[in-house]
């Protein structure tokens, strides 16, 4: 009745049909409480609905879905839901896929049949349960109302897991057609299972899942979110957990703020936590509290709130607990052994508190080897009822000491069982999220393993065991906790200093993670064993944690004292080299926190560093070494280059002996090796040396002392290195010094000779330049292709390259457009000589190569004597100046372009062989797929075919939609775009590249896998280019409008809201112009992108990975846009992925600030971050995940900022 109502109020029932869809449901209603089995639909309402035909032009009774509407993953559900017809609450035969089947009209399910299997007031145990769960998932598909789903139901029958996966779609299709009270009292029982103490995991986790996929299918369940999200908590789903905390936090946000700490904490979300916490700081006036540093797992910060709050209530044992749970996360055995003993002593502590504490004494005592006394602490585990998987670890570890091996067995098979529902839950959710727990079943699997280890007499068996170990190690996530956990097991049988190369890394992995407190911990240890004492790379290590913990020149000089003394021999050379390394790094970073300047100011310091440099490069010089020696050489070169020019700009008498050395050519010369050696040593092409090294060559070309360094490191280098740096080399061709661009053409006819994939095309572009140094550079040495044997390829290049030219823009088009310049110049700024200066290049066009493609000759058949009238016309005007003549020519102009404008505005796609034949019968190239080559494969997708049909894209540009058949089988798309030069698109897609190079090379940003999408750009000409096809992505306009016209919501509201409060808004004032704007944005939400990102993602677990990519790719590219002046980024060129959630940018046409300096509507915002972005990051805004990438990325590029200017 409700849908009825709905939809004769939106007009898609008339009343004639309504009145029959009135009938047909009284006699359903009386036929159901007659207690039909079947649940056929009967026959005499049927034929009620059938009597009555639709009026001419209404609206059938069967509604059928859009074949797009589930495109993009946005809300089919609630589409359909919305689209509800027939006579009772939901559309008649909903099936699974989400589309209605006229036949599924006659059933309606047996709703009695479904309350007795729903029924679930009498389970208890947890047999019982699963029996529950298996009749109502099969009573769902028999009395389904989609036939697809009720012929699953005898299949289910055998073969159960069938009913689990169709759990959802049979749910909901029965959902739809429930009266009222039927979906009270189901919804009644799902609330029983949900909070009965015995229900077991993955059946919470089953009805956890149908309760977000009704969510997510608009038609949530009535059940609170604050239940949802605690059981969600509790079955260790904590994406749901947020997602269900979030929703809360809109409405009562300083309560949640604990929570989703807490939430976020669990789900390894260290950043957002934080930002939960800035957040909750700066706007909710929240005070902090101390389980807040516990949650956000900073235990030093929680040590001492809580010894502080110990102080005020030194009796009370939670802050006791609170204080040891800190102590035994930092490692700290001594101290936490020593409160377990004291609180164990107490008279006044329970045995439930003992019990509590007794799994952190006994690690305590198991870290400090006190068997005995960690027997007490396990005595009490095992005489509680406390079940925990520690308490029984330790029990098993006891054992294992003791030689009792079956009963360590026992209590390890035991503590599997306690995990079996804790990694139950995590599985359902990720991988990712069932890691920590993973990690308990290694720690019991290598358990089994010690006991192994200590049975055997077989030295070969131990020693793979050990070889087994490390090989794990190695493979597992370079985590503190991982490996903590992991050499826990392992130092039972193995000591440390046994196994000194595992425990140097992992203190190596604790001082890089910030845990100094467990790196020194570890290091201490194996000092303390005499064994250990003085090996050189235990001294080593310690010397670095010295450093790290904030006593550099101390560190400083005891590394110089051992390096002193390792000069008679005794420690490896890769060892020494490391450690000169280091010294001129500690040196000059000792020097610049102390002296607040650059090093290489001063002279000595300089010196002493550069030794430094050099003296591991002796030793063994590697890439680091080498790198270091070069970069610091480069510096010292750009720091004379800064002083000479301000001595030229404001010259210092009293500058002498102040500043960097004078001598240029030396340091120069340095670096050029130094870069040359580091490019040939890197594992992968160090991109950033190899710019640093095209600087120093385009400035010292033709220098006496620089040249001969730079022509060996040419020949010494690998050719491949220049490959992606192809672009700036041949922008040097344009030099005005012969000596360079003979230099870069020699360069670059060694890379054609190796590499001609590489090269052909770009050549063949630049031929076509205007500037006569750059087109005849390249045309000779496209002529030394053609004499080393690439005959064949250089052809193919020059006629696809024309070919694709002459596609990317119609004789139609080009007339079109110049018509419309030439009669703004005529017209507007009454400027003939400007107008002809337009029209003359198309003629000589016309006149020079003449048609060539039945779309040319058409256009010349149909417009050629027209358009030569005019022209007739305008060479009399120059020879007269008579205006009548211009006249007579623009009524012939104005013909053709009324015409041209018709054809131009209709197209929507061409046929190949009426625009270039050429390219349609072009078979088997050997020319690559543009984009495609990689000197790295050795296998080169060339040119199969072109497609027969181009798309064209209806835009005001009108690029075209190209399909490229690859030698591989493989369809290649790529946009081919006209009026646009792309070269400035390939820069800064070669600055993308750069800077995801840079960002691999930093731990904290390489962890959050931080990087821009990239996609291929090749220029063709000053005029169109080819842009690689973005696969399986939307832009946020695209989004935006789906999920608006999915709720019926008008695309504009906003700009509707505001014409609805000021028709002329162009003609208020600032202040009145953002009074306007703020009613529109207080009269909507803004969350249109927030919920399309909820309702594209499959599963919460999917949801926060999503938007989790959505924050950090937003943010990398807002930080990585400022530097590079980005504008225009309007909505149709931000695009999001469908499946990771990656922001993807387009269209890099506005750099440079260019949108700054516009004359209408200038860009004053450093980059666009407007409400609905806001609002789709998380509940805290900025803080979090965005603020820290943006942090990290600025870093990162101030850090490589010769680099960045050099790629651009």
């Amino acid at each position: 009745r409700r849908a009825i109502a709905r939809l004769r109020q939106s007009g898609l029932l008339g009343p004639e049909s309504s009145d029959a869809a009135e009938r047909g449901l009284t006699f359903a209603e009386q036929q159901q409480q007659q207690g039909s089995q079947e649940g056929s639909w009967p026959e005499s309402a049927e034929a009620g609905l059938q009597s009555q035909p639709p009026a001419q032009g209404g609206p059938s009774l069967v509604v059928q879905e859009p074949q797009d509407a589930s495109a993009d993953g946005i809300e089919v559900w609630p589409r359909l839901s919305e689209s509800r017809i027939g006579t009772s609450d939901a559309p008649l035969g909903t099936d699974v896929a989400g589309q209605y089947d006229a036949s599924a009209r006659q059933f309606l399910p047996n709703q009695q049949s479904l309350r007795q299997a729903w029924e679930a007031s009498h389970r208890s145990t947890k047999d019982d349960w699963v029996e529950w769960m298996r009749r109502f998932t099969l009573e769902l598909l028999r009395v389904s109302a989609s036939p697809a789903l009720r012929a699953c139901w005898s299949l289910a029958q055998g073969y159960y897991p069938l009913s689990r996966e169709l759990f959802h779609a049979s749910f909901l299709s029965c959902w739809l057609h429930l009266y009222d009270p039927y979906q009270d009292v189901l919804v009644r029982s799902l609330e029983t299972a949900l909070h009965s103490p015995n229900v077991p995991p993955n059946i919470l986790q089953a009805l956890l899942n149908l309760a977000e996929f009704m969510d997510r299918s608009g038609l949530p369940l009535p059940i609170d979110a604050g239940t949802l999200g605690g059981l969600a908590e509790k079955c260790h789903a904590y994406a749901k957990a947020l997602h269900y905390k979030e929703a809360e936090f809109v409405t009562s946000p300083a309560s949640c703020v604990e929570a989703l700490i807490s939430i976020n904490t669990q789900l390894q979300q260290k950043e957002a936590a934080q930002g939960i916490l800035a957040y909750a700081q700066k706007h909710l006036n929240v005070e902090l509290r101390e389980p807040w540093y516990e949650r956000l797992q900073r235990w030093e910060d929680a040590l001492e709130a809580y010894e502080l709050r110990q102080l005020e209530d030194p009796g009370s044992l939670e802050w006791t607990k609170s204080r040891m749970r800190c102590l035994h996360e930092l490692g700290e055995w001594p101290r936490l052994s020593q409160i377990a003993r004291s609180v164990w002593e107490r008279d006044s502590a329970a045995d439930d508190v003992k019990t509590e504490l007794a799994p952190l004494a006994s690690a305590a005592e198991f870290h400090l080897r006190d068997w005995d006394r960690m027997g007490v602490f396990v005595n009490a585990l095992e005489g509680s009822r406390n079940n925990s998987y520690e308490g029984f670890l330790y029990s098993a570890i006891l054992s294992v000491h003791r030689e009792n091996y079956r009963r360590a067995a026992r209590l390890i098979s035991k503590a599997r069982e306690t995990l079996d529902p804790e990694l139950t839950a995590l599985v359902g959710e990720s991988y990712t999220r069932a890691y920590r727990t993973l990690v308990k079943v290694q720690q019991l699997t290598e358990l089994e393993e010690t006991i192994k280890y200590k049975t055997t007499d077989r030295e070969q068996t131990r020693q793979a065991i050990r070889e087994m170990w490390a090989k794990r190690l190695g493979t597992c996530l370079p985590s503190v906790d991982v490996w903590q956990a992991a050499l826990q097991i392992r130092s039972i049988v193995i000591p440390p200093s046994e196994d000194l190369d595992t425990w140097l890394s992992f203190s190596s992995l604790c001082r890089h993670a910030a845990r100094l407190d467990l790196s020194m911990k570890a290091i201490d240890q194996l000092r303390s064993d005499p064994a250990t004492r003085n090996d050189p790379r235990l001294v080593v290590a310690y010397l670095k944690n010295q450093h790290a913990a904030g006593c550099k020149r101390q560190a400083c000089h005891m590394m110089e004292a051992f390096l002193q003394k390792s000069v008679g021999g005794g420690v490896p050379k890769q060892l020494l080299s490391r450690c000169h390394l280091k010294m001129g790094l500690w040196t000059r970073e000792v020097y610049e926190d102390e002296a607040k300047a650059a090093y290489f100011k001063d002279r000595k310091v300089l010196s002493k560093v550069l030794g430094w440099f050099q003296s591991a490069i002796e030793l063994n010089g590697d890439y680091k070494a080498w790198n270091a020696w070069a970069l610091a050489n480069f510096q010292v070169v750009e720091a004379i280059e800064a002083a000479a020019m301000q001595r030229a700009e404001a010259p210092d008498p009293n500058a002498a002996g102040q500043g960097p050395p004078e001598s240029r050519a030396a340091h120069a010369v340095h670096a050029v090796r130094g870069f040359v050696k580091s490019i040939m040593l890197a594992k992968q092409i160090a991109l950033q040396d190899i710019l640093r090294l095209l600087t120093l060559w385009f400035k010292y070309s033709g220098d006496a002392d620089v040249e001969p360094v730079l022509q060996e490191g040419f020949t010494s280098a690998a050719l491949s290195a220049w490959l992606q740096v192809i672009p700036q080399i041949m922008a040097r061709l344009r030099s005005p010094s012969e000596h360079l661009r003979k230099a870069v053409q020699e360069l670059l006819d060694r890379v054609a000779g190796a590499y001609p994939q590489a090269v052909v095309f770009p050549l063949t572009v630049a031929t076509k330049s205007k500037v006569d140094t750059l087109a005849s550079s390249t045309k000779a040495l496209l002529q030394n292709m053609r004499s080393a044997g690439n005959e064949a390829l250089v052809q193919e290049s020059e006629m696809v390259s024309e070919e694709l030219i002459r596609i990317s823009i119609l004789w139609h088009e080009r007339w079109y457009e110049a018509l419309e310049e030439a009669s703004r110049l005529y017209y507007n700024e009454a400027n003939p000589t400007g107008m002809i200066k337009v029209l003359q290049p198309l003629y000589e066009q016309m006149q020079q190569d003449g048609p060539q493609t039945m779309r040319e000759i058409a256009f010349q058949q149909a417009f050629n004597r027209e358009l030569q009238e005019a022209w007739s016309c305008l060479k009399r005007f120059q020879a007269s100046g008579s205006k009548a003549e211009t006249d007579q020519a623009w009524q012939s102009y104005y013909k053709v372009f009324q015409k041209i404008k018709k054809q131009v505005h209709g197209l929507s796609h061409l046929d190949m062989q009426s625009v270039s034949p050429r390219l349609l019968n072009a078979r088997c190239l050997d020319l690559a797929v543009p984009g495609t080559y990689n000197a790295e494969q050795q296998q080169v997708v060339t040119i199969a075919s072109f497609s027969p049909s181009i798309e064209v894209v209806t835009s005001k540009q009108r690029p075209r939609i190209l399909q490229v058949m690859g030698s591989d089988g493989r369809s290649y798309q790529f946009l081919l775009k006209g009026h646009e030069d792309l070269k400035q698109d390939e820069r800064v897609m070669q600055l993308f590249g750069l800077i995801n190079s840079l960002m691999e090379e930093q731990p904290a940003s390489a962890a959050s896998d931080l990087a821009i999408a990239r996609f291929a750009v090749v220029p063709l000409s000053c005029e169109s280019g080819l842009i690689e096809w973005v696969p399986r992505c939307d832009t946020l306009h695209q989004l935006i409008k789906m999920y608006r016209k999915s709720r019926h919501v008008e695309l504009s509201v906003e700009y509707q809201l505001m014409r609805s409060m000021c028709s002329k808004c162009d003609e208020l004032s600032v202040l009145q112009k953002v009074e306007v704007f703020r009613h529109a944005l207080q009269c909507t939400s803004g969350v249109d992108l927030q919920r399309v990102l909820w309702l594209q993602s499959g599963n919460s677990e999917v949801w926060l990975s999503r938007r989790t990519m959505y924050c950090r790719s937003l943010a990398v590219m807002s930080v990585v846009g400022y530097i590079l002046g980005l504008g225009d980024r309007h909505p149709s060129n931000l695009m999001i992925a469908r499946e990771s959630g990656q922001v993807v940018h387009i269209d890099f046409g506005d750099c440079f600030e260019i949108a700054a300096f516009r004359e209408k509507y200038p860009e004053k915002i450093p980059f666009r971050l407007t409400r609905m972005l806001l609002n789709a990051l998380e509940v805290s805004g900025v803080e979090g995940n965005y603020r820290h990438t943006c942090e990290l990325v600025m870093s990162v590029l101030r850090s490589n900022k010769d680099a960045v200017m050099a790629m651009l």
